[in-house]
């Protein structure tokens, strides 16, 4: 009985562990795809070379699904579900500043949006940005620290099991009958 409890442990912290560096890589996916919008339209701005929207696009295109993933992941935790609420707003403003930065460049207002840039508003919305994730990334390292050390107190229960099962094949063949020692055995452990 402890044994497959101590199995069923293993498994579902290990399921923990997976989801908390889900989380963490769809945090760090989200800071990329803020990082893309800022530096393409930056560049669009400053230069007019539409090759540098593609990232700007991308990162418009792929963060809301990104957000989306992550209050999935996150709706097991009201805590960070309130700090996702704290960022989103984040993310909404920094886009919609590069949106507008790329809309003056493409309407012949270059030095408008050159303007923008260099006013160093956008960095501060970064810098607010960041401090933001970071604070939901320390919350999933904790977590993770936490889990990872749950996970290697039930990895010391089973590998008796899993060892023993594995240097006696001959004694588990599916072509004899168990021995009235093997059946008392299994009847114990129920």
């Amino acid at each position: 009985m402890s044994s497959y409890r101590s199995t069923t442990d293993l498994v579902t912290t290990t399921r923990w562990v997976d989801h908390t560096h889900g989380v963490i890589e769809t945090l760090d996916k989200i800071l990329l795809d803020m990082k893309d919008i800022q530096s393409g339209a930056r560049g669009y701005v400053m230069t007019g070379q539409e090759p540098l929207l593609d990232s700007f696009r991308s990162g418009l295109e792929d963060y809301p699904v990104r957000v989306r993933e992550l209050r999935g992941l996150i709706s097991d935790n009201p805590s960070q579900q309130h700090r996702l609420d704290a960022l989103e707003p984040l993310l909404t403003a920094r886009v919609h500043r590069s949106q507008q930065m790329v809309a003056l460049r493409v309407e012949g207002k270059a030095e408008e949006a050159q303007g923008m840039v260099a006013s160093g508003a956008g960095k501060l919305m970064m810098d607010k940005l960041q401090g933001e994730i970071d604070g939901l990334q320390q919350v999933e390292h904790d977590l993770l620290a936490e889990r990872s050390r749950k996970l290697r107190g039930a990895q010391a229960g089973p590998s008796t099991v899993t060892y023993s099962c594995a240097h006696s094949p001959s004694s588990w063949s599916e072509d004899r009958p168990f021995s009235s020692d093997e059946t008392s055995l299994v009847e114990k452990r129920r």
